[in-house]
């Protein structure tokens, strides 16, 4: 709520009012409007049309709950630009769900939101096509959003602690394993696209000498660069995520048309004032005290459940402690 609260009051500051769109953003829209014209006959051939830097920054996915099944062997796989602009992901396995398509999300600077776009293949017709449909809104969410847990365990993702590999652990094993797909000359059709920035060769020497790896991954410029003790790229791309989210809701809570009765109630809740009676609306107490009872309306709830739901809705209003959005 810090983060949101910072966004909140630095709106008009230079860096967020310049809604500017990054190269590799650019990039990924041209590479889409050229999906609509079949440039790109398979998922390989899109792969391989994506900035250098991306192949580099990856994450494996040994679960996931889209539509692009995944396994430990056959990974569904997360690309991303270090900033979080830019996400790509395919999965890996020709029999399961999803194979022969893309899923595309971007950063929308000026609107301050995440855009999700699917490129399908037809690989008997050599076309594509791009539809962002209800599939999308039904794992993401309207409006939009990443699915991303917080710091720092990654659900599902191999290494999926702070992205540390650790010595004689089934996850140094998967994993190294999959690089061993990655091989340009001998390696899966569409995981030897992926350009590791460390070989098998020097995790393993890495782990042997310290007893675990810490993934590294390519900064804006280009560079190897890993964030030490805080983790690698999914601490990165969850910080940059988080960012990018707290911007999108900024937005929508100034569009609001209650917003400037509620922006000094919101900024003391996000600051913790204890006592913020000042700050509230007249109609404040009871829109609270409605969302509640609306909220759980007509619910088979155990009854002591509803007490304490009770009790939450009783000493929320008596602290003042609900916004309003």
């Amino acid at each position: 709520m810090f983060v949101l609260f910072l966004l909140f009051i630095g709106w008009g500051s230079t860096s967020f009012a310049q809604n500017v769109e990054l190269p590799v953003t650019t990039s990924i829209k041209s590479m889409l409007e050229d999906a609509k014209n079949s440039k790109y006959k398979s998922v390989e051939d899109f792969l391989t049309s994506l900035p250098e830097s991306m192949k580099s920054n990856f994450i494996f996915m040994g679960e996931s709950q889209s539509l692009q099944k995944a396994s430990k062997e056959f990974p569904r796989v997360i690309l991303t630009s270090v900033n979080g602009d830019v996400r790509v992901t395919f999965n890996t396995d020709p029999k399961t769900q999803g194979y022969n398509k893309v899923e595309v999300s971007y950063w929308d600077n000026s609107k301050k939101k995440f855009e999700y776009q699917e490129v399908e293949f037809d690989l008997a017709n050599k076309k594509s096509k791009v539809h962002g449909n209800q599939a999308c809104i039904n794992c993401h969410g309207n409006p939009s959003k990443p699915n991303w847990d917080t710091y720092n365990y990654w659900a599902g993702a191999v290494p999926f602690n702070k992205d540390g590999l650790v010595m004689d652990t089934k996850e140094l094993s998967w994993y190294l394993e999959l690089l061993k797909k990655t091989d340009p000359k001998s390696g899966d059709s569409r995981l030897k696209i992926l350009k590791p920035v460390d070989s098998a060769v020097t995790i393993k020497s890495m782990v042997e000498k310290r007893g675990f790896y810490l993934r590294k991954y390519l900064d804006d410029q280009g560079n190897v660069t890993d964030q030490g003790d805080l983790g690698g790229l999914g601490n990165v791309l969850f910080s940059s995520l988080l960012s990018k989210q707290g911007e999108a809701v900024t937005k929508r809570l100034r569009e609001n048309e209650n917003f400037e009765s509620i922006k000094y109630l919101l900024a003391g809740l996000f600051i913790g004032c204890e006592d913020m009676s000042e700050f509230s609306p007249d109609w404040y107490e009871s829109a609270a005290n409605n969302y509640f009872k609306s909220t759980f309306k007509d619910k088979n709830l155990d009854k002591n459940y509803v007490k304490t739901l009770k009790r939450v809705s009783d000493n929320t209003l008596k602290d003042k402690a609900c916004s309003v959005t």
